[in-house]
């Protein structure tokens, strides 16, 4: 089972610990909220590390590359659907040539809109 955190709850190495102590199999927390792409070095999951033991521990971290949010929001970047749409598609080929993960987060309140709900399930094929 996966998880994602908050990112203002976040907190390095506290949060790995507690995913891996319950048995959580991966986590997708890392990313930004007001910038997308592959800005933790890599859009290929890896294994959590324990920087206060010096050991790897039981969780996969797959890096967030995109957050709806951040391209429509007015507080981010406020494009229009299309707009977000080509940037999310340019992200997603960017991961594939170098068979990474394309990790993305769609708020479910995104899905009132037809518009979005379309767009979201386009990125899915």
């Amino acid at each position: 089972m996966g998880a994602r955190t908050y990112h203002l709850r976040w907190e390095q190495p506290i949060t790995l610990w507690a995913w891996a102590n319950v048995d959580m199999s991966n986590d997708a927390t890392l990313g930004y909220a007001d910038r997308f792409g592959v800005l933790c070095g890599t859009c290929h999951e890896h294994t959590a590390f324990d920087p206060m033991a010096q050991e790897l521990l039981s969780l996969r971290l797959r890096l967030l590359i995109a957050m709806e949010g951040t391209t429509l929001s007015p507080q981010y970047l406020g494009l229009v659907i299309g707009e977000a749409f080509e940037k999310f598609e340019s992200l997603k080929e960017r991961c594939q040539k170098i068979e990474g993960q394309f990790v993305l987060l769609w708020n479910n309140s995104e899905f009132l809109f037809e518009e979005n709900r379309n767009t979201y399930s386009e990125l899915l094929e």
